[in-house]
C-alpha cells in the first residue's frame, strides 16, 4: 500500500467511524456480516494506527482480531487459500519433515496435533499425512464461519476436527500431554507478546510438549539485540523475538531457520518442552 493511498485510507476510516457508529459496534461484537467490509477495514486501519501511536499491544490485538473474525477474514480465506498453500508446499513444507524426524525419535508420546489459525485446513491434513504418532489433530480459528464450513466437509470417523476458539483458552480447557501446536504462514504475528507468551505457558502445563512455527519478523529486527515485541508493517503486527519467547516458557528450540522471501522475512522454528 503505498504512503499517500494509506494517508487516504486512514482519513476515511476516520471519517467513517465518526458518522458510522453502528460500523463500529458491529466490529466489536463480533458481528460477521458483509455490510460496508471497505469502511470497515478503513475503520479497523485507522483503530490499529491510533493504538498503535499509543503503543497500546492490547488495543492493536484486539483490532487485528477483529479483522480475522470479520467478513474481511473470511474473503481473505475464501481468495487466498490455495495461493498461500502452494507458498507453504514450495518454501514450508520442509519444516513438517524435520518435525516428523524429530517425532520419530519420540515414539507414540506425541499424538495430538493442534493447528492455530487453522483457515481451510489444507495444511493440518498435510501435516496430519505425514506424521505418523498423530492421533487426532484439531484446526483453530477465531473465523466461525470458516471453521463452520470446513468442518462440515469432514467425513465421518476422520482424525481431524475443527473449533471456533481463541488458543489459549481452547488449550487450557483441553491439555493434553504430547500436544505439537502448529502455526502456519502468519498467525502469531496478530498475539500480542504478552499473550503469545501466555499461549506458550499454557501449552508447556502438559508435557511433553511442541511448537512448530512458520512466522514473518520485521526486516529491521535484530534478534540478538531486540528480545521483545514490536509493531511492524502495513498491517500493524506484532514482530517477535521466537527463539526468546519460546526459551522463557520453557522450551529448547531444536531447530530454527530463516528465509527471505521477495520482502518478508520468515522464521521457521521447533521447541520441544520434555
Amino acid at each position: 500500500m503505498g504512503k499517500g493511498r494509506e494517508v487516504l485510507k486512514l482519513l476515511v476510516g476516520r471519517a467513517a467511524e465518526a458518522a458510522f457508529p453502528s460500523l463500529g459496534r458491529e466490529i466489536d461484537d463480533d458481528r460477521n456480516t458483509a455490510r460496508a467490509p471497505k469502511l470497515k477495514r478503513a475503520i479497523l486501519l485507522a483503530r490499529l494506527e491510533r493504538a498503535r501511536a499509543r503503543g497500546d499491544s492490547s488495543a492493536i490485538e484486539k483490532s487485528l482480531a477483529a479483522f480475522w473474525k470479520g467478513n474481511a477474514g473470511d474473503n481473505f480465506h475464501d481468495n487466498y487459500a490455495s495461493e498461500r498453500f502452494d507458498l507453504f508446499l514450495e518454501h514450508h513444507a520442509g519444516l513438517v519433515d524435520v518435525l516428523a524426524s524429530l517425532l520419530e525419535q519420540h515414539g507414540t508420546r506425541f499424538s495430538r496435533l493442534v493447528e492455530i489459525g487453522c483457515g481451510d485446513g489444507t495444511v493440518l491434513a498435510y501435516c496430519v499425512d505425514r506424521l505418523p504418532s498423530i492421533r487426532e489433530a484439531v484446526g483453530l480459528d477465531i473465523n466461525a464461519a470458516v471453521i463452520e464450513r470446513v468442518a462440515a466437509e469432514q467425513p465421518p470417523g476422520s482424525k481431524i476436527s475443527f473449533a471456533a476458539a481463541e488458543a489459549r483458552d481452547w488449550l487450557v480447557a483441553n491439555p493434553k500431554p504430547g500436544t505439537v501446536m502448529l502455526t502456519n504462514g502468519g498467525v502469531l504475528e496478530y498475539f500480542s507478546q504478552e499473550n503469545f507468551d501466555a499461549l506458550l505457558q499454557a501449552l508447556a502445563l502438559s508435557p511433553p510438549a511442541a511448537i512448530a512455527l512458520i512466522e514473518p519478523v520485521a526486516p529491521a529486527h535484530n534478534l540478538q539485540a531486540q528480545p521483545n515485541s514490536f509493531v511492524f508493517g502495513h498491517e500493524r503486527s506484532f514482530s517477535h523475538n521466537h527463539s526468546r519467547r519460546l526459551n522463557q516458557a520453557g522450551f529448547d528450540v531444536v531447530h530454527e531457520q530463516e528465509l527471505q522471501l521477495h520482502t518478508v522475512r520468515w522464521k521457521l522454528m521447533i521447541g520441544l518442552r520434555a
